[in-house]
């Protein structure tokens, strides 16, 4: 299955590889709690480390549930074929 996202901000649509938790600081008073996609970039930034976890989770859940369903199960009960469609999520505000 290929993932899209579509950034937080709706600036980007990208291919997501992979997904990380990345802690950064602005500045040394804030830190910034954001999820990151290698070579593409940040995809959306949270308020907290749990409310960006969150959003790990979900997309997880997202794609497992994607994939279940494009599951083909033909009457002798035996796969015939698997089709894996481009599938978009996209980052939440808040």
């Amino acid at each position: 299955m290929e993932l899209w996202i579509r950034s937080q901000d709706r600036t980007k649509l990208v291919k997501a590889d992979n997904i990380s938790y990345m802690d950064t600081a602005e500045d040394y008073e804030r830190k910034v709690h954001s999820l990151w996609n290698d070579c593409k970039g940040i995809l959306g930034i949270y308020k907290t480390k749990e409310r960006a976890l969150e959003i790990l989770d979900e997309i997880q859940e997202f794609i497992e549930d994607k994939e279940k369903s494009n599951i083909e199960i033909t009457s002798d009960g035996i796969n015939q074929s698997i089709t894996y469609p481009k599938i978009v999520y996209e980052m939440p505000k808040e």
